[in-house]
């Protein structure tokens, strides 16, 4: 930035000096203030709906930098159920690793297919992880979604809760993304690596530790406990560098094998302490919470007097969050189960690691499994989810205007129903 300064004479001339260098640090600032938009240098995808760009509506638009974009074109994304779980917006950075806690979301409209709620997620190299959960509140053209900052190479919007007069397909004219205050002593812990989807017995404790500082990182003490008791002080050293993303970050083991029992949640708490011997001025990432449980395997009861699972959905939900180590079977006790399933895909599912629900009579007519849904969503549903079968029970749908029984999607394959009933009112629409 360039200026002169013209010659005055008097307090009045040093006034005038003195309040153009003090609006020239404010707009210097301010300018600074605004992190950079790294949306713009990500690829962007979403799990399916609109396609095309320039013209068209594929989820280019989210981070072309264009807003609105010429010809009345934006992005959707297509949602099946409110909230759809399984609808999402990606943004990757391939091999570079970003520090964000911002995402800036432009509407198309605030009447319909507008964006209430979501989810973000990031990915840990491994797997993704739910990290935030936000609502917009009162419904405006441009809304910001500020969450702690996490270190990442790819990001999600998930989780989605559409309102308005169309309440599915939410649009964007662009998305923005953009990093947090980094500090200069700044440390923090990002995941948890190992244990990970993992059958009972003897595994590591490993975790990624990240300098998202303005300083190098040659010291940081790494505190935690688990189920709440404290567990050894790791006091790691070596070199976190600022010199490229991947350099600022480090597996560390906190302990080289530790004993994890079926059917027990165990629950991390992890954090940074003293990076450079220094206070840490930038807290809110220091912390990582998190709860894992070993993959199941064996035979469980659903329902009925002191059962392994008291419903279908307290079950699905175990099976997504942790997946198998072995067939699984859940006998189901008699009676009638109202609610909706959705199986995502489910880590050591194999032609060998089946999951089965069935009868524990063997009969179909003592086990129903209903739901009578208001969207596009089913009693049952899968999302990239295999090897899982239904035997001996009846399936139905209650809608009275949506009547799906099952749905399939993400490449679901191998799954079967066997010696089942599937029922589903017969419903019409008009157009």
């Amino acid at each position: 930035m360039h200026f002169t300064v013209s010659e005055a004479r008097g307090r009045k001339g040093f006034l005038l000096l003195a309040i153009t260098l003090a609006a020239l640090c404010a707009f210097s600032l301010n300018a600074a203030a605004q992190n950079p938009n790294v949306a713009l240098t990500a690829t962007c995808t979403h799990s399916g709906g609109g396609t095309g760009y320039p013209s068209g509506y594929g989820p280019q638009h989210y981070n072309d930098g264009i807003n609105p974009t010429p010809g009345g074109y934006f992005g959707w994304t297509s949602t099946s159920g409110n909230p759809d779980p399984n609808a999402w917006i990606q943004f990757d950075w391939g091999s570079t690793v970003q520090n964000v806690g911002e995402v800036t979301l432009y509407y198309v409209s605030t009447t319909t297919r507008y964006l209430q709620s979501g989810r973000v997620q990031y990915w840990n190299g491994t797997t993704w992880v739910n990290h935030y959960d936000f609502n917009v509140g009162t419904p405006a053209m441009v809304k910001v979604i500020t969450f702690p900052s996490v270190t990442t190479t790819r990001l999600r919007l998930t989780n989605f809760t559409t309102t308005g007069s169309q309440t599915s397909n939410p649009n964007f004219h662009e998305i923005e993304i953009r990093s947090t205050v980094v500090g200069f002593n700044n440390a923090g812990i990002t995941a948890l690596t190992s244990p990970l989807n993992f059958c009972a017995g003897t595994h590591p404790v490993e975790v990624t530790l990240v300098n998202a500082g303005g300083n190098p990182i040659t010291s940081v003490t790494i505190k935690w406990t688990l189920n709440g008791a404290p567990q050894p002080d790791y006091n790691w050293t070596g070199l976190l560098d600022t010199s490229s993303a991947a350099a600022r970050m480090t597996q560390v083991v906190l302990n080289p094998g530790m004993n994890f029992v079926s059917g027990v949640p165990y629950t991390f708490k992890i954090w940074t302490h003293q990076p450079n011997g220094q206070n840490d001025t930038v807290n809110f990432n220091d912390t990582l919470t998190t709860t894992r449980k070993a993959a199941i395997a064996g035979t469980f009861t659903i329902g009925g007097v002191n059962p392994s699972y008291p419903n279908f959905t307290a079950a699905v939900a175990d099976l997504n969050a942790n997946g198998v180590c072995g067939p699984v079977v859940f006998n189901v006790r008699s009676g009638t189960y109202t609610e909706s399933i959705s199986f995502t895909a489910i880590q050591g599912a194999s032609a060998t690691n089946t999951i089965t629900f069935q009868s524990e009579t063997g009969n179909r007519n003592d086990v129903i499994l209903q739901y009578a849904p208001t969207t596009q969503t089913g009693t049952v549903n899968f999302n990239n989810a295999d090897y899982v079968t239904f035997q001996n029970m009846t399936i139905k749908s209650n809608g009275s205007t949506y009547s799906n029984v099952i749905m399939f999607g993400g490449g679901s394959d191998h799954n079967r129903f066997i010696n089942c009933i599937l029922q589903g009112p017969t419903v019409s629409t008009t157009s």
